[in-house]
């Protein structure tokens, strides 16, 4: 694969999205709109300003 991944996550994905990763075999992980974009973003940041701390 070009990009190298194999996992995607995100909050929504339209049918033809899903067939393709499917067609790539590459995971593909939902979570959700509102939970990705309050609580998962939320979280993302959290740990993001912990690992940067000097």
């Amino acid at each position: 694969m070009k990009a190298g991944l194999d996992t995607l996550i995100t909050g929504e994905a339209d049918y033809p999205t899903e067939v393709k990763a499917k067609e790539l075999g590459i995971n593909l992980i939902l979570g959700g709109h509102r939970e990705t974009e309050n609580f998962g973003v939320r979280k993302l940041g959290e740990k993001a300003q912990r690992s940067l701390a000097v």
